[in-house]
């Protein structure tokens, strides 16, 4: 039986071909932007308004503060565990406040976390 050898340029195409294909996912998976070293925004106040997805998930909420100010936040695909559809229901008929975190993106305001408001932002019974 006869062995066959390849050239050594074959060997050189093939290693510059993987290395060269490793550099552009590398490249590509390299997130430019400042959003890991910028701290993400906070708003705190009431859940007025919700857009539910599914019996997990949700698109947006619209949040009030104590001075009227309205803001919607989006969940842009992202699951948050603890705020699904029903806890956000509770939050908006017992008055309980959250509190959001938030970055902004082209205008529209991508939630970084969600969670309940400290007992004393939230109003107790009367």
């Amino acid at each position: 039986m006869k062995r066959v050898q390849f050239p050594f340029n074959h060997y050189i195409r093939i290693v510059s071909t993987i290395l060269l294909t490793l550099t552009i996912a590398a490249v590509a998976c390299t997130d430019d932007s400042d959003e890991q070293t910028t701290p993400p925004s906070v708003f705190s106040g009431f859940i007025m308004e919700f857009a539910p997805r599914s019996l997990l998930d949700f698109e947006s909420i619209k949040v009030v503060d104590e001075s009227g100010t309205v803001m919607e936040f989006h969940s842009v695909g992202r699951r948050f565990s603890h705020f699904t559809p029903s806890h956000i229901r509770e939050h908006m008929v017992l008055g309980h406040g959250v509190v959001v975190s938030y970055r902004e993106d082209g205008g529209v305001f991508h939630i970084v976390e969600i969670t309940d408001a400290p007992a004393a932002e939230t109003p107790g019974p009367s």
